[in-house]
């Protein structure tokens, strides 16, 4: 199916391999905020990055290649990645057309920021900060469910 196709049907899901950055040393996460490209996400926080497969791609070579694209972050820098688990919402139009498979990805790298510079905007949060953009309601939805499910739960260890 076409994408633009599939962006309006919710009877095709398209799968979206969705990464947690971690930097190991701190705790903190990677979280962007969306100033351009898709609409519907524009204004809201993310603390997932990743995107749509290629023809061709499988989920974790497509995971390899957002992060690259998006953060400048290669597969060797990462000391770990690890499959959280699965999305499958619909809570809103965005979420009805896409399944997100999400990994959680540990780096030393610190010198990390948006390459996407028309689209994003981010950097590095502790995980107070996080809390605190999850309570204001600036979070798009997978982010919001990721941090209640993951996240909350270890700030409190």
């Amino acid at each position: 199916m076409l994408r633009c196709e599939a962006e309006c049907d919710p009877s095709f899901k398209q799968v979206i391999p969705y990464v947690l950055v971690e930097h190991k040393p701190t705790r903190r996460f990677f979280m962007t905020t969306r100033i351009g490209g898709e609409e519907r996400l524009k204004g809201q926080a993310s603390i997932g990055l990743g995107g749509h497969l290629d023809d061709g791609e499988d989920v974790v070579d497509a995971l390899f290649r957002e992060l690259e694209e998006e953060i400048g972050l290669a597969k060797d820098q990462m000391s770990e990645i690890i499959l959280r688990g699965y999305i499958n919402s619909d809570l809103n139009e965005v979420d009805s057309v896409h399944l997100g498979v999400v990994y959680h990805a540990y780096t030393d790298r610190e010198d990390i920021s948006c390459l996407e510079s028309d689209k994003l905007v981010g950097g590095w949060f502790t995980i107070h900060e996080l809390k605190e953009a999850r309570l204001s309601g600036h979070m798009e939805s997978w982010s919001a469910i990721c941090f209640d499910d993951l996240l909350d739960k270890e700030g409190e260890k």
